[in-house]
């Protein structure tokens, strides 16, 4: 049991680390620079969240998830 709650605690990172490579392959990006930005971006989280926010509290847009993709991108 023990070795199975060790791997299921690893997939995960597992995972993630195969995504950095197969996206740093296709775009020709080194996929420690793509980890670096997701860690300092989200912490890793790909359920981050963040409201920007003008000098009187209106937001004026939201980053989503790992890699904080700010919603003035979106179309």
């Amino acid at each position: 049991m023990k070795k199975l709650t060790l791997l299921c605690g690893l997939l995960p990172s597992v995972s993630m680390a195969f995504c950095f490579d197969e996206a740093g392959a296709y775009y020709n990006v080194s996929p420690d620079l793509l980890r670096s930005i997701a860690q300092v971006e989200s912490s890793l989280n790909p359920n981050a969240y963040n409201e920007n926010r003008d000098q009187y509290g209106n937001v004026k847009s939201r980053d989503f998830g790992l890699m904080q993709i700010n919603s003035s991108w979106f179309s």
